[in-house]
């Protein structure tokens, strides 16, 4: 009874008109304490899932994201492990395997349709703001060949804390993402970004320095 009114006063404070009382009942039978994952997600565990706090997936993040009719995907495979500090949250249609190490700081979101693939280790900061159809993947899948050696296919990335990333951003294998980072819609970001920069274009690069921006 406790469980269901947290769940009833989150769902009455919340932007959530879209939700209906199934996934409510749903998510009190089958999740775990503070753990709300839509019903319309195909949810696999065969790894490590840490919640420290809240974690949301497949809601409403913002008032931009206007349904939760899209189906998500979160899978944890039997390597994973997906560590999450309080009040992490994923919109609907985000897309979500994770082979490696993903760890996620407090207050971050993620709107619709994004995709985060781990292979190796992925860390996202706190209070980071990333936008729809983003997509974070620490590997290329396969194998590049160049006179007959083979590079390298996987490296950790690292997103650091208060970092906004625009629509449509790929960030591809091994970036370092410094503190207080913005990302234009539309980059493709690789290699070493410094802290409180604005960074644009493909390849991106630094157009702005000593900037900030609000949450």
């Amino acid at each position: 009874m406790v469980k269901i009114k947290r769940q009833l006063r989150w769902l009455k404070k919340s932007n959530t008109k879209c939700y209906d009382f199934f996934q409510l009942i749903y998510a009190y039978l089958f999740r775990p304490r503070n753990t709300f994952i839509c019903s319309k997600v195909k949810f696999t565990n065969r790894g490590k899932l840490k919640v420290n706090g809240d974690f949301y997936f497949g809601v409403l993040t913002n008032k931009l994201t206007a349904s939760t009719n899209d189906y998500g995907v979160l899978n944890i495979g039997k390597s994973g492990c997906l560590q999450l500090e309080n009040h992490v949250k994923f919109s609907s249609g985000c897309r979500v395997y994770v082979n490696g190490l993903l760890t996620i700081g407090e207050n971050t979101y993620i709107n619709p349709n994004s995709v985060i693939i781990v292979a190796k280790e992925i860390s996202i900061g706190s209070n980071c703001a990333i936008s729809w159809n983003v997509q974070i993947m620490d590997t290329d899948i396969h194998t590049l060949v160049v006179n007959g050696q083979p590079k390298e296919s996987t490296k950790k990335i690292k997103i650091g804390n208060n970092v906004w990333i625009g629509s449509n951003v790929i960030i591809l294998k091994g970036a370092e993402i410094g503190n207080n980072v913005v990302i234009a819609a539309g980059s493709i970001v690789s290699g070493n970004i410094p802290d409180n920069v604005l960074i644009a274009g493909v390849p991106a690069k630094i157009v702005k320095e000593q900037i900030s921006w609000l949450l």
